[in-house]
C-alpha cells in the first residue's frame, strides 16, 4: 500500500494534548499529530456521529498549550474496539482546513518543541 500522508507524523505521548470538539461533547487524547491533521481516539459509550468542524487542542503539560478554533474535515472513524476490559475507544482520523497563520505558529511550534517525529 502506497503512503498517502504528506506531512511528517509526530507521536503524542498518551494522555499529553487532548481534543476538544465543539459540537460534541467527546473530548479525546491525541495519538499522533502533523501540519496537515491529527489522529485522537476517545471513549465510546453511545453511538453518535462525530463530524468536528471545529476544534481546539490544549495540554495541561506543555506550558499549558491552547490551541483553538483549528478548522478540519473528518477523514474516517474506526470501529469500536477495546482492550481486555477497558472501555471501548474509537480512532477519528481528522484534516485541518485552512489554518490561519497563528494556528499555523502555534501548531509549528508544538511540533517542534513538545513531540516526537515517527521514524
Amino acid at each position: 500500500m502506497n503512503e498517502r500522508r504528506k506531512f511528517k507524523r509526530y507521536d503524542v505521548p498518551e494522555g499529553k494534548v487532548f481534543i476538544f470538539n465543539h459540537f460534541s461533547t467527546k473530548v479525546g487524547f491525541i495519538k499522533n499529530l502533523s501540519r496537515g491533521g491529527l489522529l485522537f481516539e476517545y471513549i465510546h459509550l453511545v453511538e453518535e456521529v462525530i463530524d468536528p468542524e471545529v476544534v481546539d487542542l490544549f495540554s495541561y503539560d506543555f506550558n499549558k498549550f491552547f490551541l483553538t478554533g483549528l478548522p478540519c474535515e473528518m477523514i474516517f472513524v474506526s470501529k469500536a474496539s477495546s482492550e481486555g476490559n477497558g472501555p471501548k475507544t474509537k480512532r477519528c482520523g481528522l484534516k485541518f482546513q485552512d489554518l490561519d497563520e497563528k494556528q499555523k505558529a502555534q501548531l509549528h511550534s508544538l511540533l517542534n518543541n513538545f513531540v516526537a517525529p515517527i521514524v
